[in-house]
């Protein structure tokens, strides 16, 4: 079962629809489908192999551990967004499977988690993959570039080349122990354009990468969905609590601001709004 977008146009759609060529079930669902009716699904298909959005999934492990989802798949794969550790570890916690991370764009740049030596190999016999910096200049391996270039190698109808995408990735310098000869994304850190520029307190401006957002909000078991708004006014949190948890509130906003303030910012008013 896979859990993505309804429009034909998206790689999440795609992908199914594809596969479903007699050999297996497959079973797509809208990601907008409201979650009363994914739980409702997904214990009638009792799903073997699970994809969707890591946001979505821990929507689902919430269902699983209240009561009200009772699926056991074998295989989760995510995709779509970026895949924390601590959700990584729920999923292998709640429902004992293998946790497989899939990186990809509909332009044709793929790649998938590997079993043996961890990162996600690139499939580089479908398309060119440069890591560069700010300037477009290639970055060694084993260092954070600040946005990829991507060149298709099968897209004849609508050519691809050096295709700019703002994800910021590490490529892994090392071979991989499974022999394959591709070479790995040892970590996706977000996008560029995700980054917020903040007041210094030494004068200046300071670059707050999104890691430091999911550190504190991803760590707080008890945030089923979050949104950060940077807005003229200060930062805005919009947060969904677990029922009756409500009150934690208080301890995330003190917990951003001092996160904050450790990379030197001059914290702005930070307004937390409960949705």
């Amino acid at each position: 079962v896979t859990i993505g977008s309804a429009s034909p146009l998206h790689q999440s759609c795609r992908i199914p629809v594809s596969l479903d060529i007699g050999l297996y079930r497959t079973h797509l669902l809208p990601a907008s489908t409201p979650i009363e009716e994914l739980v409702q699904r997904l214990n009638s298909l009792q799903p073997n192999f699970l994809r969707g959005f890591p946001s979505l999934l821990a929507l689902l492990v919430t269902e699983q551990l209240q009561g009200r989802l009772h699926i056991s798949p074998r295989i989760i794969a995510t995709g779509g967004e970026a895949l924390t550790k601590e959700l990584r570890q729920r999923l292998r916690a709640v429902w004992q499977c293998s946790v497989f991370d899939i990186y990809g764009t509909t332009e044709g740049l793929f790649s998938a988690e590997c079993s043996f030596g961890g990162g996600m190999h690139l499939f580089e016999d479908l398309g060119i993959v440069d890591v560069v910096d700010e300037h477009n200049c290639p970055v060694p391996d084993g260092t954070l570039g600040h946005k990829i270039l991507f060149t298709s190698l099968f897209s004849f109808t609508q050519p691809i080349i050096r295709y700019e995408i703002s994800d910021m990735v590490t490529l892994d310098p090392e071979p991989c122990p499974c022999g394959r000869p591709f070479r790995r994304i040892s970590s996706i850190n977000g996008r560029s354009d995700d980054i917020l520029y903040l007041q210094g307190r030494a004068g200046g401006q300071v670059a707050v990468h999104p890691i430091h957002f999911w550190d504190v909000l991803e760590s707080c078991g008890d945030i089923r969905q979050y949104q950060v708004v940077h807005e003229p006014d200060g930062i805005h949190l919009r947060l969904v609590f677990q029922e009756g948890k409500e009150g934690m509130a208080s301890s995330v906003k003190e917990r951003l601001a001092q996160q904050l303030h450790a990379q030197g910012v001059c914290c702005p008013p930070i307004h937390v709004e409960l949705v």
